[in-house]
């Protein structure tokens, strides 16, 4: 099966739980916000009278952001974490569980709630679990230093049996923490697969650009003092100055 991980955890959900999932639909980012907005009242207690829509456009758009953060990085919500909150960021936070219950009372996963449904169900159906293990042995990953909390576990999860797991990425690449990207996954994948015959090769070789482009990026690199990834230079399969 090949497919981005949101998909495929649908395909899964309404392969193995149809009487629970077959009936539900997924919503992308701007129906999100939109939904998110359309269900304010149920949400917040902001008076409207004294707030443009623009306003309550924006808060809508900061409540996905944290609607979805929450899902993603498997936060849990405890007393000593909203006493770190501001009054804002708590009211919004309040909100999640109630955001969730209106998801599911229209048959509705957001991105982040497939795969969190997903997980649960895993977790909590082992002859599921040992259904799609039987099936798949190999797992590859592309562009790994973007996974979030929530998928790092389910690959972990689905490749637990064979340990036959295949991820390519670069931790200088990893851009999206906004939306919940975890690069301490990356980092942790040595530790976490010791037990498997690792195998680590360096993609060293740039198709893209130019040797003056690849010299340049050598001499400004970043010193990997963070993460400790030596990593070699790189070198330009095109020859050509410029």
């Amino acid at each position: 099966i090949i497919g981005d991980i949101h998909q495929i955890c649908l395909n899964f959900l309404q392969e193995y739980f149809p009487e629970k999932y077959q009936h539900y639909s997924v919503i992308d980012e701007g129906q999100q916000a939109n939904f998110i907005f359309q269900k304010r009242s149920n949400l917040n207690s902001i008076d409207e009278s004294n707030i443009t829509k623009q306003a309550i456009w924006t808060w809508a758009r900061d409540s996905q952001e944290v609607f979805n953060k929450i899902t993603d990085r498997k936060i849990e919500i405890t007393d000593s974490v909203k006493n770190n909150m501001s009054d804002k960021l708590r009211e919004v936070s309040d909100s999640y569980p109630i955001y969730l219950a209106l998801l599911h009372r229209e048959s509705l996963f957001d991105f982040a709630t497939i795969q969190s449904t997903f997980l649960k169900e895993l977790k909590s159906n082992n002859d599921v679990l040992k259904k799609i293990q039987d099936k798949y042995s190999y797992f590859f990953i592309d562009e790994f230093q973007d996974v979030n909390n929530l998928q790092y576990e389910i690959f972990k999860l689905l490749s637990n049996r064979s340990q036959k797991i295949t991820v390519v990425g670069d931790d200088d690449q990893s851009i999206y923490g906004f939306r919940g990207a975890n690069l301490n996954n990356f980092l942790n994948f040595r530790n976490d697969f010791s037990s498997a015959s690792l195998i680590e090769e360096q993609l060293n070789v740039s198709y893209r650009s130019t040797f003056n482009l690849v010299d340049f990026f050598n001499q400004i690199k970043p010193s990997n003092l963070i993460d400790n990834y030596q990593k070699e230079d790189l070198t330009s399969h095109n020859d050509e100055n410029g």
